[in-house]
């Protein structure tokens, strides 16, 4: 069922080459991502996701409208070639 298929991704999950980017995906069907470059700048993004069949659309809170995608398989989550696990 959709529900539990969702909540398999909530919590946070960790870039395994940059420790310091996160996403944390929230129940409710909102996300947090993290990002603290090497100067310690942290940059933070939120927005609204939905993830059916592996696939996680994330929908950003930005001007631009920014939709991106990622996918999951079991505690690994692919984003434009990097790699995250859930903590």
């Amino acid at each position: 069922d959709k529900k539990t298929e969702t909540n398999s991704i909530v919590g946070t999950w960790v870039c395994i080459d940059e420790s310091d980017w996160t996403f944390t995906f929230m129940s409710n069907g909102s996300f947090r991502e993290e990002d603290v470059d090497s100067d310690g700048y942290k940059e933070v993004y939120t927005g609204a996701y939905e993830y059916e069949d592996g696939v996680v659309t994330l929908y950003y809170n930005d001007a631009e409208g920014e939709i991106d995608v990622a996918t999951i398989s079991g505690n690994t989550m692919t984003h434009f070639g990097s790699i995250f696990k859930k903590k």
